[in-house]
Order: structure tokens, then sequence, then C-alpha cells
């Protein structure tokens, strides 16, 4: 599985991590009821 696609997955795999990356800060940020209900409830 790893013949000719190690530049690729690689790629893959960074882009992926980025994305989830962002979409958490985006979603941290576009939401802070959220985060402050959490914080108020611990």
């Amino acid at each position: 599985m790893n013949c000719n696609v190690g530049k690729t997955g690689q790629i893959v795999r960074i882009v992926i991590g980025v994305a989830i990356v962002l979409s958490g800060l985006y979603l941290n940020n576009i939401s802070p009821a959220n985060t402050t209900l959490r914080q108020s409830n611990g």
C-alpha cells in the first residue's frame, strides 16, 4: 500500500491535519457561548 504514494499520502495527511485544526479553531471562535457554558458548569 505504501509503494508509490509516499509524497501524496504525506500531503493528504498534512492537509487533513490542518483542516481539523482550522475547523476546531473556527468552531471555538464562532461559538463562544458553548465554551463559557462549559467553564461555568465545571
